[in-house]
């Protein structure tokens, strides 16, 4: 049986690892041997314990991160070219591990793509990656039908695979007077994070109606990125979590607020976890989510700079009982449409594909 060698560069808490830690699950309980190349930081494949880990980090100097990227990819490029010799495929997660496809390419190893984004800058470098996954990709995997129509190149070897939700929380969400507004999200200002406290701000006069964001930085780099911003004291921001399952328990909808012009959500991983713990969520026009979230079915779809209509739409949930309680049992409806079994069957479907394959 082929080994299967797993690459995503940046190991932390985002949506492409935490997807990755899963199809990684997955393959362990069938015993196809694995091995998994990774950045030495604290993510969601820190865990695993067939890992090497490969040199990457990031810098706020663009000239730093740029020659960290070389590196990282000259080092990614010697550590592939190992492998001539051994019975293996490959699995890129993301579209960053360029060298990895070219070193496959090079001593003929199947390649799979697991691609996740398509808000990638400069668009000279998007352009570039997607490139060499035209040329060297025996299999693409998108993670929505909106970015297969985006990025997709119009030949057999696309599929798409939807993230999926975890249905494990069967309980319906009570309707109380505490009402927790709740956005998890990276900590850049093309997340909404400012947006999100101004809608704060508008509402603050309502003692019930608490913020919460969860990010992914350190307390040290949240108090430098609020650093000249006074926050209202209605929301809490707390610091990277690897385990954000209270958050969904103990909050009433989910907010996305990315700026549609900078970041287009391609699948929205928060809002199917949001979904399958019975949240309403307030999501973009545009992208993958729209996928997901039905205007009055499970939630809305309304632009992150439309504050005062997104305020509004929190104070008429909150205050509608009957309205709150449809919403939160239409999206635990919807999130059956994202079962893990799904995500399970279409993976080991692929993975057995090409591990069976000369």
């Amino acid at each position: 049986m082929k080994k299967i060698i797993f690459i995503h560069l940046y190991n932390d808490i985002s949506g492409s690892p935490k997807v990755l830690s899963e199809v990684i699950k997955i393959i362990k309980k069938k015993k196809i041997p694995y091995q998994l190349l990774t950045s030495n930081h604290n993510g969601f494949l820190s865990k695993f314990k067939n890992t090497k880990f490969v040199f990457f980090d990031r810098s706020d100097n663009k000239i730093f991160n740029f020659f960290y990227y070389f590196i990282s990819q000259l080092n990614l490029f010697l550590e592939c070219i190992k492998y001539i010799n051994k019975d293996v495929i490959f699995y890129l997660n993301t579209a960053h591990p360029f060298s990895a496809a070219l070193a496959a390419k090079l001593i003929r190893k199947k390649i799979i793509y697991h691609i996740h984004e398509t808000s990638l800058k400069p668009r000279i470098m998007k352009l570039f990656l997607f490139k060499i996954i035209k040329f060297t990709a025996h299999q693409i995997i998108f993670v929505s039908n909106f970015l297969k129509r985006m990025e997709g190149f119009g030949t057999k070897k696309e599929i798409v695979i939807n993230n999926f939700a975890h249905n494990e929380i069967k309980k319906k969400k009570k309707y109380r007077n505490n009402f927790n507004v709740l956005m998890i999200c990276s900590l850049k200002e093309y997340k909404g994070v400012f947006n999100f406290i101004d809608i704060a701000e508008k509402l603050i006069q309502n003692k019930y109606i608490k913020f919460r964001l969860v990010t992914n930085e350190s307390k040290r780099n949240i108090k430098l990125f609020f650093k000249y911003t006074n926050l209202p004291s209605n929301i809490k921001i707390y610091s990277k979590k690897l385990n954000v399952t209270k958050f969904y328990i103990d909050s009433n909808i989910l907010l996305n607020l990315s700026d549609e012009k900078k970041c287009i959500e391609t699948s929205g991983l928060t809002i199917l976890e949001a979904i399958s713990h019975s949240l309403p969520c307030i999501v973009p026009t545009k992208g993958g989510p729209n996928e997901i979230i039905k205007n009055g079915f499970n939630g809305y779809k309304i632009s992150s700079k439309k504050i005062n209509l997104i305020s509004k739409k929190i104070l008429k949930i909150y205050n509608n009982k009957k309205i709150y309680t449809q919403l939160s049992q239409n999206a635990y409806k919807s999130s059956t449409n994202y079962s893990f079994y799904k995500f399970r069957v279409n993976i080991l479907k692929i993975i057995y594909k090409y591990i069976k394959s000369n």
